[in-house]
């Protein structure tokens, strides 16, 4: 994750930022960032029990706005 805001990354995006083609794209099952989001969170809520660190669908993620502050 590669951005300092809290817009929305597309799946596309994504993908082509794991160096994904065009056809890989297609033939990839659209939830599998969903899953990938999901197992993230997972992980971060065994960790620290925050069990909404990304929030996702099947089409985007992003960080939720909530954890995207920097403490000052």
């Amino acid at each position: 994750y590669k951005r300092d805001d809290t817009e929305w990354v597309y799946n596309d995006e994504i993908f082509q930022d794991w160096s994904f083609n065009d056809a890989d794209i297609k033939e990839t099952p659209k939830n599998k960032i969903y899953f990938a989001a999901k197992k993230i969170n997972e992980k971060v809520a065994m960790k620290t029990k925050i069990d909404d660190f990304i929030e996702f669908n099947t089409e985007k993620v992003r960080i939720n706005p909530r954890y995207n502050k920097i403490d000052e």
